[in-house]
């Protein structure tokens, strides 16, 4: 499976994104976690991964990769842009891994005046398209914040969309008109509660159409001070294994 991980800024979307990668990849699948955030820094640092090279640059950045788009026939790993491809064919300096998880990150915004996210979110939506995966395999891809991806028609090449939701009136909304969109996409859509306390998870509840929420991910000490220290994420988070019924069933 191919699954988005989408919600407002600040929702906590790379928490669950890491967090929900590590739990599959525990239960025995192979997991591929895309960093598709230009804006993301710590993708890499939550799923306690080292460095590696952005996947754009291995295109020669931003002028490589806007050339090599145009042209076809290419072997791996460039074929990542126009043609099939699987995980095993990116190159191998692009990948870091952790916990079992292997992530790669598609680029990112580095440099005043280098230009907008276009070339970016082009590459994530040509990576989505051509990505085979194995029976055992599963990508979970940590999109931008917002709605961009949906205009992009980005989703389209995924097969269910995971929306992070905070305890705030703005998530709320924004998860109401992700559904909507993805729904216009023919794309399964679901909810995880993110950082709830008290009787947050009631009000969200009652708010959302309850049938699609998956999982309720409590307001949780270790991981807050994870964030806060730079340190990976604890193990044993509540709630986390509920998000593999999206892949598993049970």
């Amino acid at each position: 499976m191919k699954i988005l991980i989408c919600g407002k800024g600040g929702s906590g979307k790379s928490t669950v994104a890491a967090l929900f990668s590590r739990e599959l990849a525990r239960r025995g699948k192979k997991v591929l976690l895309v960093d598709a955030d230009e804006s993301n820094l710590g993708l890499n640092r939550v799923l306690g991964a080292g460095d590696a090279q952005l996947l754009m640059d291995s295109f020669g950045g931003r002028p490589g990769l806007k050339e090599k788009m145009k042209k076809t026939g290419l072997e791996a790993p460039i074929a990542v842009l126009n043609q099939p491809f699987t995980p095993a064919d990116l190159p191998v300096n692009c990948l870091a891994e952790a916990h079992g998880v292997r992530l790669v990150a598609l680029g990112k915004i580095r440099n005043l005046g280098e230009g907008c996210a276009c070339m970016i979110g082009a590459l994530a939506k040509r990576f989505l398209e051509n990505l085979r995966l194995a029976e055992d395999e599963v990508a979970v891809l940590d999109m931008e914040a917002g709605v961009e991806h949906f205009g992009r028609g980005v989703v389209k090449g995924a097969d269910a969309l995971v929306c992070v939701v905070d305890p705030s009136r703005e998530s709320v909304l924004l998860a109401g008109r992700m559904a909507g969109m993805a729904e216009g996409a023919g794309l399964p859509v679901h909810f995880v509660l993110n950082r709830v306390r008290g009787r947050a998870a009631d009000v969200l509840t009652e708010a959302l159409d309850s049938s699609r929420i998956l999982a309720v991910i409590p307001d949780t000490p270790g991981v807050f001070e994870a964030g806060l220290s730079g340190e990976p994420l604890p193990d044993g988070v509540e709630g986390v294994a509920e998000l593999c019924r999206l892949v598993t069933g049970c």
